[in-house]
C-alpha cells in the first residue's frame, strides 16, 4: 500500500500506517522508506512503482498539495487503485477531481479514528481479495534485527495487543486547532520511561536502556522519545549498532512536522522535552540534527561509496547543519566523550560547518 498524504497530516498518516500494518499488510509512507542518498522525487517514484493500491489521506492539506496532485497523477497513469480516505468534510480540488471524482470514498470526519481505520483496513482487504496474501508478509519491529544489516528493507509494525491502534490513535491531534490532549497516566508513564532511558544510556546501561525503549515503544511508538532514543540506541549499541537504522530513526525525529512547535520556543533546555509527552525541545532537536549532519559528511567523504551518492550525502549534511544552527544557535562544541565510534562527535557545529563548506557541492 502506498499512502499518500501532505506533510501537516503526518500524524494521521503515521496512525492509518500503523492500523493497516497492524492488519498484516505492507505499507510504503514517506519519508520513512525513501533510503538516504535517495532524491525525494526518485524515491516517491520508485515507492509507487512498487506497490499496489493508494490509500490518499484526503484533507484541504492535501488539496493543496502538489506533492500529493503530482503522486495522485503518477498512480493514474499506473492505473493503481486510488482510496481516498477523507479526514476533512471538503471536496476534490478542480485539480484532483479529474483523478477522484467517481471514486468510492471513505469518510473519517468523527473521532474516534481508530474505528475508520478498522473500516479502511476491511474496504482494502475486500478490494484485494485473493492478491492481498502476496502483499502480506512477516512484519517485525526494527528493533528486533539490529543485528541483521537489512535496514534497507524496512517494513515493520509496532507489537501490541488488542488495543494497540486505540494507543496509537489517542497519540493524534484530533481536534480542529490541533492542541494536543491533556496530560494524562500514559503520558506521565511515557515522561518518566524517557527520564529511565537517558539514566541508563549516559550510564552506559544500554541493555536496561533497550528494555525500557521496549515498554516506551509500546506506549507512544510514534512519540519524539521513541524516536530519537531509537535512533540513539542503534547509533552507540555495540555489537549490535547499525548506523543505517540510526539514520532512519534520527531523519524520521527531524522532518517530524512537531517540531515547528517548538521552534517558536524561547526555551533551549533539554528539560523541556521531559516536560510533555511529546518529546520534542530545541536543544534535542539541534542535537538530532547536528548528529545526522555529522553522518551524512562522513559518508560524503567514504571513497567506497560511489561518487553520485556521495554528493547527495554531502548535500543532506548542509541541509542538516542549517537545520541545527536555526532550532540551537549556540551550536554543539566538540566533545571527546567516544572517540571509537562510528559518529565520534568530535566536531563542533562550527567546525562541522566549515567542514561541509570547504567542500565543492
Amino acid at each position: 500500500m502506498f499512502i499518500s498524504y501532505s506533510h501537516k497530516d503526518k500524524l494521521t498518516a503515521d496512525a492509518v500506517c500503523a492500523g493497516i500494518e497492524f492488519a498484516g499488510i505492507r505499507c510504503w509512507i514517506a519519508p520513512r522508506d525513501i533510503d538516504p542518498g535517495t532524491e525525494w522525487a526518485e524515491g516517491i517514484m520508485i515507492g509507487i512503482n512498487r506497490c499496489r493500491l493508494m490509500v490518499l489521506i484526503f484533507s484541504e492539506n492535501a488539496n493543496q498539495s502538489s506533492q500529493v496532485r503530482r503522486e495522485i497523477e503518477r498512480a493514474a497513469n499506473r492505473e493503481m487503485p486510488i482510496l481516498p480516505f477523507r479526514i476533512e468534510n471538503v471536496g476534490p480540488s478542480s485539480k484532483l477531481e479529474f483523478f477522484l471524482g467517481n471514486l468510492h470514498w471513505l469518510d473519517a470526519l468523527t473521532p474516534p479514528l481508530a474505528a475508520h481505520i478498522e473500516s479502511l483496513v476491511e474496504t482494502i482487504k475486500s478490494l484485494q481479495g485473493p492478491a492481498l496474501a502476496d502483499m502480506a508478509s512477516t512484519l517485525s519491529s526494527p528493533r528486533r534485527s539490529r543485528a541483521t544489516g537489512a535496514w534497507r528493507a524496512r517494513k515493520w509494525m509496532v507489537a501490541g495487543g488488542a488495543g494497540f491502534l486505540a494507543i496509537v490513535v489517542s497519540m493524534l491531534v484530533w481536534t480542529i486547532g490541533g492542541k494536543l490532549s491533556s496530560p494524562s497516566e500514559r503520558d506521565g508513564q511515557v515522561i518518566a520511561l524517557a527520564e529511565q532511558i537517558h539514566t541508563d544510556i549516559n550510564n552506559g546501561a544500554f541493555d536496561k536502556a533497550d528494555k525500557a525503549l521496549e515498554s516506551l515503544a509500546g506506549l507512544s511508538a510514534s512519540s519524539g522519545h521513541t524516536l530519537y532514543f531509537e535512533g540513539e540506541l542503534q547509533r552507540i549499541m555495540r555489537p549490535n549498532r547499525d548506523l543505517y537504522r540510526a539514520i532512519d530513526w534520527l531523519v524520521r525525529y527531524a522532518d517530524d512536522p512537531r517540531n515547528v512547535q517548538v521552534l517558536a520556543s524561547d526555551r533551549f533546555d533539554a528539560k523541556f522535552c521531559y516536560e510533555s509527552a511529546e518529546g520534542f525541545c530545541r536543544q534535542r532537536t539541534g542535537w538530532v540534527a547536528h548528529l545526522i549532519a555529522s553522518i551524512f559528511y562522513r559518508l560524503s567523504i567514504d571513497q567506497t561509496i560511489e561518487a553520485e551518492k556521495r554528493e547527495t550525502f554531502l548535500r543532506r549534511a548542509d541541509q542538516y547543519i542549517q537545520m541545527s544552527v536555526k532550532f540551537y544557535p549556540t551550536g554543539f562544541q566538540a566533545t571527546v566523550a567516544a572517540p571509537t565510534q562510528t559518529v565520534d562527535n568530535a566536531w563542533s557545529t562550527s567546525q562541522l560547518t566549515a567542514l561541509i563548506r570547504e567542500r565543492p557541492h
